[in-house]
């Protein structure tokens, strides 16, 4: 008996150790670039009242560039509107002009590769390949009593990785 017991002792003892391999990866995004490649500009507008249907065209194409790499997540928002939160939707954003009397013009603007049909709020960049986002807008409310003057408004956007599919 005691042969049969030392027997399991010397031969039991690797089943006490046991080893695992962790394997460690790291994934590295380009940093992330939103420039204005063109201003939105509707140009000279004559204010006076407008046959339905025979409105005056108050268009204007914005354009931006962005550069990085993975998944990104397009905000926007009016900047006379700072208290509201950046704009994720499918909806134009509406923004408030102002000329120096503090007059206000409404425009609604639509953001994307072809924002005359949606938003583009994500999209996936590819490194070295700028991505294209054309700021879309329109005048809304153009009549005989629009005060004269030069007005101005600002969209202030970012850009940030959607880091939503990232497990931790």
């Amino acid at each position: 008996l005691g042969i049969f017991i030392s027997s399991v002792i010397l031969f039991g003892s690797d089943n006490n150790n046991d080893e695992a391999t962790v394997n460690i990866t790291a994934e590295f995004l380009a940093p992330l670039n939103l420039e204005v490649v063109k201003h939105a500009d509707f140009g000279t507008v004559i204010a006076q009242n407008y046959n339905k249907g025979n409105e005056p065209e108050t268009i204007t194409d914005g354009k931006l560039t962005v550069t990085g790499s993975g998944n990104v997540i397009l905000k926007w928002m009016d900047s006379s509107n700072k208290s509201s939160p950046f704009h994720v939707s499918s909806d134009p954003l509406i923004v408030s002009l102002t000329n120096k009397d503090n007059d206000k013009l409404k425009a609604a603007f639509n953001v994307g590769a072809n924002p005359k049909i949606k938003n583009d709020s994500s999209f996936n960049l590819t490194e070295n390949k700028p991505h294209n986002l054309f700021v879309h807008g329109k005048l809304l409310d153009i009549t005989s009593n629009t005060p004269s003057g030069s007005y101005t408004g600002f969209i202030i956007f970012r850009i940030e990785y959607d880091d939503s599919s990232v497990k931790y």
